[in-house]
């Protein structure tokens, strides 16, 4: 018995997530620039400046956004663990989505995020942050990364 396979028909959830959850994410560096990519277009990429990174893109697959599936937090782990070993001590993003604040949030607790302006920061939780799925959030965040362990990271 042979099986059939039909390249025209697109995966499916199940398919995406077995294959996402099941792969290494690959890292690509190119001088100061950093990307930690997983199958079917998950990626996250940056820009380090001296012990910053920079964050110009964190995104998963259109299957999996909102889902829950921790694949937005695994790239942002692994993208925080090689940007350290670099020598980076702070992550700044601006972040325009509640899904990516949310996913700050999950990975380096609040206390670690700093909501950024032109006249300074101040703590997360200073902020309600209004708890809808799709609902555009637009900040820039930093995120502390001195005294973490880098090992829960990789």
């Amino acid at each position: 018995m042979s099986l059939e396979t039909h390249d025209d028909v697109p995966p499916t959830y199940e398919t995406i997530l077995a294959e996402v959850k099941a792969a290494s994410p690959e890292v690509f560096i190119n001088r100061n620039f950093l990307r930690i990519s997983l199958p079917h277009g998950c990626y996250i990429e940056g820009d380090i400046e001296g012990d910053v990174i920079r964050v110009g893109f964190l995104g998963v697959n259109s299957h999996l956004e909102g889902k829950r599936t921790g694949t937005a937090a695994r790239l942002l782990r692994r993208f925080t663990a090689e940007a350290m070993i670099r020598g980076v001590t702070s992550i700044d993003w601006d972040v325009t989505h509640y899904l990516a604040l949310m996913t700050a949030v999950s990975v380096f607790g609040k206390d670690r995020i700093m909501i950024t302006y032109a006249e300074g920061c101040f703590p997360i939780e200073k902020i309600y942050i209004q708890p809808a799925v799709y609902e555009q959030t637009q900040c820039d965040i930093l995120i502390d990364l001195r005294g973490l362990d880098i090992a829960a990271f990789t």
